[in-house]
């Protein structure tokens, strides 16, 4: 179910953009992940110990094993992301509600730069909160209202949380 903005923001412990250094496949006990290493350039949100941050997702296909999660955000080496995250037991991070909490930097023709998240993958489909089909679209954001909304709406739940109440 597609969560709008503002809820992906209030629901994700950690948001951050980076560059990602690595992305690939790894055997954890018999179970196929996909580590991915995020050289972290901005915390909107949270905090992370360092200057990177691990995130494995579940699934990956290691020599004739796959496992799939269909749905899951998928990285690449060099590519430039703000990723609204939670923490794992295990010491790394997920995504939060799979490829919907990934965006991607992108410019357009004119020279702006936005956030773009592909919201179409094979064998999954995004339902609004009455759980029907939301058809396919371009999902972008300018990259710096985008990046002054988040931070803006983390400031608004850190103050609450705190104990003001801003919003009265």
């Amino acid at each position: 179910v597609l969560p709008t903005d503002d809820q992906l923001i209030l629901k994700s412990p950690v948001i951050a953009i980076g560059t990602v250094v690595t992305s690939a496949p790894v055997d954890r006990d018999g179970r196929i992940f996909t580590e991915t290493r995020l050289a972290v350039e901005r915390v909107i949100k949270g905090q992370v110990d360092g200057d990177s941050l691990a995130i494995r997702e579940v699934g990956g296909e290691i020599g004739d094993r796959i496992s799939v999660v269909f749905g899951s955000a998928d990285y690449k080496a060099g590519e430039r992301v703000l990723v609204f995250l939670w923490p794992t037991g295990r010491g790394d991070y997920q995504t939060r509600d799979l490829f919907v909490g990934k965006f991607s930097e992108e410019y357009t023709m004119e020279g702006t730069r936005v956030w773009f998240r592909k919201d179409t993958r094979a064998n999954t489909q995004l339902l609004d909160a009455e759980f029907r089909p939301i058809p396919p679209s371009r999902v972008q954001r300018d990259a710096d209202r985008f990046e002054q909304f988040a931070s803006a709406v983390a400031s608004i739940l850190a103050a609450e949380t705190y104990g003001l109440n801003i919003l009265a």
